[in-house]
């Protein structure tokens, strides 16, 4: 998209096995762009994974590229469901209406009434 240079595009990444860290999930992704960020998001009483995280490169065609490659196609190994792989809620709307810009990240967890959460982050 035009007049996006350096904003980052946040993918919401689903199905990712319990016990795989952030760090094992980069080279998946790796493979399709630069990341900026990988978050995997945890229970903040538990500390267990929630089975799902965030994947951040710095340009959309790397993001897209992931999201064509991977999302209800790739397997994890030890897992029994494909990865899913989007946009991170509101992304996708924004960058349609042409008003993406950079935002706080919110939890979507609160909002449908799960536990807080907290994030570990790999960068």
């Amino acid at each position: 998209m035009e007049g996006m240079e350096g904003t980052p595009f946040k993918l919401f990444v689903g199905q990712v096995p319990m016990h795989v860290t952030a760090e094992q999930l980069r080279p998946t992704f790796e493979e399709y762009g630069r990341i900026e960020d990988i978050t995997i998001i945890v229970d903040k009483s538990t500390r267990l994974s929630k089975g799902c995280g965030f994947v951040t490169y710095a340009h959309e065609d790397e993001a897209r590229a992931a999201i064509a490659a991977l999302s209800d196609k790739y397997v994890i190994p030890g897992a029994t469901k494909a990865l899913v792989v989007k946009f991170a809620e509101g992304l996708q709307q924004r960058m349609e209406e042409g008003k993406l810009r950079l935002e706080c990240c919110r939890s979507t967890s609160r909002r449908r009434g799960w536990p807080r959460c907290v994030a570990v982050t790999a960068r």
